[in-house]
């Protein structure tokens, strides 16, 4: 490898001729560590290996277009090669090529063939970047049913809330952000989403000023019941309940309609839920 590193840098070998260097050399090492009836010689093979990442990675070789350029027209016939599509892999990420077509196809083939939470999380942050937004929710809805992890889960459930939300799809919003307090029900960040959709639908709810502003009571229960749930949040929970008292009626717009402060109140629309009637 050095030895190509330095004909690379005399002008005696192109960039391509480099990487496809290291690609043979790192292929042979590799099925030598794999082979167990060489494995005394496991030891030395580990410290070459390291040699050549290292020499490899501070040549200044390993751009995007030279990886594209070399391993794009391979792609079709190695899509079931799994150590084939690692190798491009590490590639691409050594070369920082994240916004790379090629980087998307060779994750999707190798997912395909050794499918995890993790691969699929990959993914779906990939075609979150390249705004993407069905495919990424795609991913995520893989990522979730292939984890065990219930944090992990709850964490993936939570973006696709998120995502959800940023689309002003606020049911599914809602929905997604409930199933990650059904596997993390201490975790406060699903409920502070929960209250930011109610927030956020106060316009669309009910016909009467009132009827809007109960949206807000709703959105400040979930706020609540985040910190108590878990005080990490509490910082953020107050000051959402900050922000969002402030639009709650005031005490003759709730006694013009007939309520009572501290009494029961169902919020229309898509909400649907009991609440308690306060004031500003």
């Amino acid at each position: 490898m050095g030895t190509s590193v330095n004909m690379y840098n005399m002008g005696q070998i192109d960039a391509e001729e480099v990487v496809n260097n290291y690609t043979t050399i790192s292929d042979i090492v590799d099925h030598t560590l794999k082979d167990q009836s060489k494995s005394r010689y496991h030891g030395v093979y580990e410290q070459v290996k390291g040699g050549v990442e290292s020499m490899f990675a501070n040549s200044g070789v390993a751009t995007c277009d030279v990886i594209i350029k070399i391993y794009e027209p391979q792609l079709e016939e190695n899509k079931f090669d799994l150590a084939w599509l690692k190798r491009v892999s590490q590639l691409l990420a050594r070369g920082l090529c994240e916004d790379a077509e090629l980087l998307y196809k060779v994750s999707e083939y190798q997912h395909n063939i050794e499918p995890s939470g993790a691969s699929a999380f990959g993914l779906a942050r990939m075609y979150l970047k390249a705004e993407d937004i069905d495919r990424a929710l795609e991913f995520y809805a893989q990522a979730v049913e292939l984890t065990e992890n219930a944090e992990q889960k709850g964490e993936y459930l939570n973006q696709m809330a998120t995502l959800h939300l940023s689309q002003d799809n606020l049911t599914q919003a809602r929905n997604h952000a409930l199933r990650a307090i059904e596997v993390r029900p201490d975790w406060g960040a699903p409920y502070i989403l929960i209250g930011k959709a109610y927030a956020l639908s106060a316009n669309s709810i009910g016909s009467k000023e009132l009827e809007k502003k109960s949206a807000y009571w709703a959105a400040v229960d979930k706020f609540m019941k985040a910190k108590s749930v878990d005080p990490s949040f509490a910082d953020e929970a107050n000051e959402q309940i900050r922000i969002y008292s402030a639009h709650f009626p005031a005490k003759d717009e709730v006694f013009f309609e007939g309520l009572e402060v501290g009494s029961t109140y169902t919020v229309g629309g898509w909400i649907n839920e009991r609440t308690t009637v306060r004031t500003k």
